[in-house]
């Protein structure tokens, strides 16, 4: 009884060290969508004010 006791355990603390995993890589793989969508971000508003300083320098 005890081993199988023993055996169970193992087996739940190996569930946890996945499901540690899971949640960490989860964890990393939002953040690299954050930083995506923040370079992103960034792109689209530097096209953005290149257009309007186009549009202002063409009146010139």
């Amino acid at each position: 009884m005890r081993r199988k006791a023993n055996f169970t355990f193992a087996q739940v603390c190996l569930n946890l060290g996945s499901f540690a995993q899971i949640l960490n890589s989860r964890k990393a793989l939002k953040f690299e969508r954050a930083k995506f969508k923040r370079k992103e971000a960034t792109i689209a508003r530097k096209e953005s004010a290149d257009r309007l300083n186009l549009r202002l320098n063409k009146g010139d």
